[in-house]
């Protein structure tokens, strides 16, 4: 770049440079004053401006031929330089000597703010309540502005303002910002522009020209968040009416503050609780759906697993009593395993899938009524131990069954339950026990004139030690005891091993195996059956004792099945029976039932459309006396029970239109009858029974149109006594 170039461009900056200064210098001392405020480093800025350019000047001088070569021009910078300083430091104010100090912060200003932003006020819409109050403060105090302001970081906030045209202003420039250093007094100006802290602060030299000040700080909570004050753009005093009245009024600001900051919590908290009753309700419709995907899997599963148990009780049944065949001693007893071992393995199947049920469902009972029947003990414990003597022979185990021979020959009480219950004890005893050791099952009597109160815990530590008592007493409880020379467990762990799905510790399901769900049933159906459970261990051993209350029944079994032969010879012949169920083992164990128990016609159907058409055809034939019982299996893949009941009740409303077209013809027919009989021969029953059959306990409550529902695995003594109940016809109507 050539020296013409440089020196152009030079003094083009100092002529720039020249007008900025001059600018400056002209500003009002206040303007400069504010400016330099609102700018701290302009000062030294334009303290290193004007040096530049004297220091500019003075090269471009130098440069210039014959001028200043000597050793003055090193002198002269400096001197011309220290001139345009002093010059500089006269047109500029004095910071020290200005008439406006802004506040300082608060000492607990992190916890000032924090208190304030929690009230959630800032930059807010404007409220009646606070304008009325700031209203009625300016009104007594006599001023034309006014405002309830909060001291921010870096602002002043004005909630409500009278008479002022901005809603915030600088914290710099507040006089808020000083009044909150004094919590509980007043703060009054009466004059700002005689006040060193405010002579010449913007809001009093600016508009709105501040010269009356007065505020009560508005303090939560021990921290002053803003102020309610007057302001009046002219000097005054304040009385001491007017001070007890703006404090009156900063109270009735707080008061407000905080109903507004709990309503707004209260709005907050509704809107959760909403928020959360939403997500309640999805999660509860979320349960629901996966509460009865799991009834339905658990109602799948008792159908799967009833259905062939039903089969197999009921053929093994008819197999040990067909007395045309001479069995051996050794098949008798093949035949008894069977039949035993098969009923209480479906009642361990009802135990387990009852229990999960009626857990998914929290706890509601879901399960049939308790069936309590006449049971010989003696020849049910036997049972048992020979059950699990099979069992016990694998392991090498010494199994002993010692019953008390005071025991109530007959009792009444919950067999298959009971069954369960001592299945489990008995083989858990095996399972645990060393080869050539012994299980000792036993069974005694305790008797009492007064009815034994029962325990807090279904679970009791220790051995019964309850005595025998005489057998003549009012109130008899049993003693089923089942003691093991095993291992033993830890009598702390004892509510542990009773919980479902636990075991002692986890190499104990390693080593013996088990799912850790038999206890729990031992302890549920202990409790339903209103006893309770004695639990003792020790390293030589455990002792399980089961306390049952019972009602004895001397009554001989052989008279009991004489007296049930006697109802069985009372079912009518004048009945046929359909069976309808898509389990073909099913369908044929009932027929058998039928024909070979009972002694009426049984139909097996292959559906539910073949069911229908024969038994209109049985109505339509010639044997009109003959009264159509369906047994129906309520779950099947084609048509389901209900609906089978659904046609068989419309086909009854058939019927009854033909008998409204002929009633005059068999009104006919009953004036002539003169021996009190009603109807002659022609006539047909006028409802069908529909009889269900399922695998699930609460069938009858979900669907309670059928006239009876009976649960596999089907009883024929039951089955006897429903259809002896329907062979007797009731009104009859003509087809």
């Amino acid at each position: 770049m050539s020296t013409s170039t440089r020196e152009v461009k030079l003094k083009e900056n100092i002529k720039r440079s020249k007008k900025v200064l001059q600018r400056l210098c002209s500003m009002r001392s206040e303007a400069l004053c504010n400016f330099i405020k609102k700018y701290p480093e302009i000062k030294n800025s334009i303290k290193e401006a004007v040096e530049s350019i004297n220091k500019a000047r003075l090269i471009m001088e130098a440069q210039k031929p014959n001028k200043f070569r000597s050793m003055e021009l090193s002198q002269k910078v400096p001197l011309q330089a220290e001139k345009k300083r002093e010059h500089l430091a006269k047109k500029l104010p004095d910071l020290k000597r200005m008439k406006w100090r802004p506040a300082e912060k608060t000492s607990d200003e992190e916890e000032r703010i924090a208190e304030l932003k929690s009230l959630d006020i800032l930059d807010t819409e404007r409220e009646e309540v606070f304008d009325s109050i700031l209203w009625l403060a300016t009104m007594v105090c006599e001023t034309g502005m006014g405002a309830i302001s909060f001291v921010d970081k870096g602002r002043q906030w004005f909630k409500s303002q009278k008479g002022l045209d901005v809603d915030s202003t600088g914290r710099d420039e507040a006089f808020c910002a000083h009044a909150i250093h004094q919590p509980d007094k007043i703060m009054v100006v009466p004059n700002a522009l005689e006040d060193d802290r405010f002579a010449e602060n913007p809001l009093v030299t600016g508009g709105p020209k501040i010269r009356f000040y007065a505020s009560m700080p508005v303090t939560i909570a021990g921290r002053s968040l803003g102020t309610l004050c007057v302001i009046d753009d002219k000097a005054k005093t304040i009385t001491e009416t007017q001070k007890i009245a703006l404090n009156i009024l900063r109270d009735i600001t707080k008061s407000q503050l905080l109903l507004r900051k709990k309503f707004k919590n209260l709005k907050k908290t509704g809107k959760q609780i909403y928020e959360q009753r939403i997500i309640m309700k999805e999660e509860k419709k979320r349960a629901e759906e996966a509460q009865k995907n799991k009834e339905n899997f658990f109602r799948h599963m008792a159908r799967v697993l009833r259905s062939p148990l039903n089969s197999i009780v009921g053929f093994s049944k008819l197999l040990k009593e067909n007395n045309s065949r001479q069995y051996s001693e050794e098949d008798l007893e093949s035949i008894n395993s069977i039949a035993f071992g098969s009923k209480v393995l479906s009642n361990t199947v009802d135990v387990v899938l009852d229990y999960t049920v009626k857990n998914t469902r929290n706890k509601e009972n879901t399960s049939s009524q308790p069936k309590h029947q006449v049971v010989i003990i003696d020849r049910m414990l036997r049972s048992i131990s020979s059950l699990q003597g099979s069992l016990a022979s694998r392991r090498e185990v010494i199994l002993e069954t010692k019953i008390d021979p005071t025991l109530h020959f007959g009792i009444t009480i919950e067999e298959m339950k009971i069954t369960q219950v001592l299945n489990n004890l008995v083989s858990n005893a095996i399972k645990f026990t060393p080869a050539s050791k012994r299980v000792i099952f036993s069974a005694k009597r305790i008797s009492s004139e007064r009815k034994l109160s029962k325990p807090n815990s279904v679970l009791v530590p220790g051995l019964c030690t309850l005595p025998s008592g005489r057998k003549d007493m009012a109130h008899h409880y049993m003693l089923l005891q089942v003691k093991d020379e095993g291992c033993g467990f830890d009598i702390e762990k004892m509510e542990k091993i009773f919980q479902p799905f636990q075991q002692e510790n986890d190499s104990t399901a390693r080593t013996h195996g088990g799912t850790g769900l038999g206890l729990a049933i031992v302890k549920s159906i202990v409790a339903e059956m209103d006893g309770w459970v004695h639990v003792d261990s020790s390293p030589q051993g455990s002792t399980f004792g089961i306390v049952l209350p019972y009602t004895s029944d001397e009554q001989s079994q052989p008279e009991k099945e004489k007296t049930q032969r006697n109802g069985e010879e009372k079912v009518s012949k004048n009945i046929h029976v359909f069976v309808l169920d898509d389990d073909f083992l099913s369908q044929m164990l009932c027929k058998r039932y039928c024909e070979e128990k009972i002694g009426v016609n049984c139909t097996i159907c292959s559906n539910g459309n073949v069911l229908l058409k024969a038994v209109r055809n049985l109505l339509s034939s010639k044997q009109k006396q003959l009264l159509p019982v369906v047994i129906t299996e309520t779950h099947m893949s084609e048509m389901s029970g209900v609906d089978i009941l659904k046609s068989i009740r419309s086909l009854e409303g058939e019927i009854l239109a033909k008998r409204e077209c002929r009633q005059k013809i068999i009104n006919d027919k009953v004036d002539d009858s003169s021996d009190g009989k009603g109807r002659e021969d022609g006539e047909i029953p006028l409802t069908i029974p529909v009889i269900a059959v399922t695998a699930l306990p609460d069938e009858f409550r979900v669907n309670p149109g059928f006239d009876h529902i009976m649960k596999k695995p089907l009883e024929y003594s039951e089955l006897m006594r429903t259809i002896c109940k329907f062979s007797v016809t009731g009104e009859r109507l003509h087809q």
